[in-house]
């Protein structure tokens, strides 16, 4: 399934990590101390 077309592959990245946040999925990683 296509989500969004035409994304550039140096914004992929952060275009998938919003996409994630845009639908409440988005967990960041723990933090290493």
């Amino acid at each position: 399934t296509v989500v969004k077309r035409g994304i550039d592959m140096d914004r992929a990245t952060d275009a998938l990590i919003q996409l994630i946040k845009d639908h409440g999925r988005w967990v960041d990683p723990p933090i290493e101390e």
